[in-house]
This record gives structure tokens, sequence and C-alpha cells, in this order.
């Protein structure tokens, strides 16, 4: 069982090649942000989405780990881009910059750590599959972090594999028609296609300039600003009765069109 991650060495000496699906499919920048000692942050994690495609950036998330307060911003540019290196150098002028009402929600902050950068291709293994090996997680098909799919599709993977292995060990030998029902199975095929098209989705929802893809960014901002303006009213006890009946749409913590909350439905993920 090869599961070697993104790394490529060990799948090169086994003959097999990846097929470069998009890449720079995204960047992602690690660091860590401190509060200002009058005004601690006030939450454990938010995701803040910049609604301008000129940015480039997707969203940028904020979680606790311990004491420490992390965010990733996940953005669609090259590694090889200035505007990384400047972020790279610079990063509490560049957020400033480009998500400039961040601080309304967070509070005032400054960035504490050195940035880390990733880059992210979107690949996967050609071929038939080798006798006596099988490939699972990035190993055999990456997944775009800012899908949130990475941890669900390797599970898939292991749980998949797991019902396949006792079948496998009935009969003698380990062929590639046996390693075919793995790779063909219904869960896995729907696991490894539903990460590529929420990444394609991810990209064009954050950047893309076609008229559909355009009404998708204002409908969504739409929503957020009507979701804030609930909450707003609720808050503040002055929301109608049918306000109060609307099913939860994750409404923002402060009435901010760039904020919205994390849920477990990112309407992202919603085609035009």
């Amino acid at each position: 069982m090869l599961a070697s991650g993104v790394s490529s060495g060990l799948e090169a000496n086994l003959g097999l090649r990846r097929r470069v699906v998009r890449r720079d499919q995204s960047l992602v920048l690690g660091f860590d942000v401190a509060a200002s000692s009058a005004q601690p942050f006030d939450f454990d994690s938010i995701a803040y989405y910049s609604t301008s495609p000129s940015t480039r950036i997707g969203y940028l998330t904020l979680f606790k780990i311990r004491n420490t307060m992390r965010a990733n911003l996940f953005v669609f540019r090259s590694a090889y881009d200035g505007w990384v290196r400047e972020f790279i150098l610079e990063p509490d002028r560049m957020l400033r910059r480009y998500l400039p009402k961040l601080s309304r929600v967070t509070g005032e902050y400054r960035v504490v750590s050195k940035v880390e950068s990733g880059r992210v291709d979107l690949y996967c293994v050609d071929g038939n599959p080798q006798p006596g090996v099988v490939l699972i997680g990035d190993a055999f098909q990456s997944v775009c972090p800012s899908t949130g799919l990475g941890l669900d599709k390797i599970l898939t993977d292991v749980d998949v594999l797991s019902m396949c292995v006792s079948r496998w060990l009935a009969t003698a030998g380990m062929g590639a028609d046996k390693l075919a029902d793995f790779y063909n199975h219904p869960r896995k095929l729907a696991s490894d296609s539903r990460a590529l098209r929420r990444a394609h989705n991810h990209r064009n929802a954050a950047i893309g300039s076609s008229l559909p893809w355009r009404i998708h960014r204002f409908l969504l901002h739409f929503k957020w600003q009507f979701s804030a303006a609930v909450e707003a009213l609720r808050r503040r006890g002055q929301g109608f009765a049918w306000s109060r009946k609307l099913p939860s749409i994750g409404a923002p913590k402060v009435a901010d069109p760039l904020l919205r909350v994390s849920t477990s439905e990112d309407p992202r993920h919603w085609r035009p």
C-alpha cells in the first residue's frame, strides 16, 4: 500500500506516471497571528471570504491550536507570482491592503510568525494498476486543500480498501484484476470525482470571469448581506417572527458581507 502523499519518487520507481490536471491550482500561505492585548480574539475559528476576484484570494481561515491563532490563506496564484513574494515579506501590510475589513471581525491583529507556503497541483496517476501495489490518498490523486476534502478522501480510500482486502486474500495472487476492484469502486470513484469538481468550483467561484460565475458571486454577496442583516436584527432583539424561522445559512458574526462563519454547508460548493 503506497501512501506517499505528494512525493512522486516511489511512484516513478514503480513505473507510474502522474497526469497533471491543473498546474498551480492554488497556493496556501500559513502563519500565526496575535491579537492586541486590549482586545483579545473572541472566537475559536472563522472563515473570511474575499468577494473581489481581482485579489485572487479564495478565503482566509483562522483557528486556534492550543494558545496560538493559526491562519491559512488560500490564493489562486502561481508560487512564482511577485504578489506571493511580497506577501511573504510583508504579510501585515498585504492583509490590510487586500482584506481591509478583516479587523472589523477579528479586532486588531498582527502576524507573529514566518509565512510558510505550499503549492498545490492537481494530478492523478495514469495507467493500469501495478500488480501487488495499491495507491491511496494523494499518492493516487491530489486534493486542493481549499475544498476541505483531504481527510474525507483518504478515509474513503482506506475504508474501501479494507472491504476489498478480505476478498483479495481469499484467493491466491494479487494481480491487476483484483486491484481494479478498488480503483473502480463506486464510492472511490465518487470521492475522487467530487474532489476534482470542488477544486474546479472553488477556483472559479473566487476568480472565474465568465458571466455565470460573476452572477454566482453576486448572489453569494447578496445572501451574506441578507443573513448579516437578519442576524444583526436578531441580536438586537428586533427581528421579526418570520426572520427567526429562516433555516440556518451560516449567519455571520457581524454585519460584514465579506465574512461567513464556517459551517458544514459551504455555498461556494454550489454550481451557478
